[in-house]
């Protein structure tokens, strides 16, 4: 099995943003915005077993810190709170 790996992403002036990424089709792809934080990322997850990923300088690729990480489980559990109603 061959896996593709795709982000789209567009270069940016920001030194750093968040992107939301899924598999479709066993690729990864990422939303076409670029987020100013985790949560507002989160929020553009369009299926269950997405992520968020931070990007540095349009290209680099980083995952995210402890503290974005926690922001990220904080998003997603208002999600489910807020889905599950």
């Amino acid at each position: 099995m061959t896996l593709f790996i795709t982000l789209r992403v567009r270069s940016s002036n920001t030194s750093r943003y968040f992107v939301a990424v899924y598999t479709d089709s066993s690729c990864m792809v990422g939303c076409d915005h670029k987020h100013e934080n985790v949560t507002a990322a989160a929020a553009c997850i369009p299926q269950a077993g997405g992520y968020v990923v931070a990007v540095r300088h349009g290209k680099v690729y980083q995952q995210l810190t402890a503290a974005e990480e926690a922001e990220f489980q904080r998003a997603m559990s208002r999600c489910e709170e807020n889905c599950a109603a």
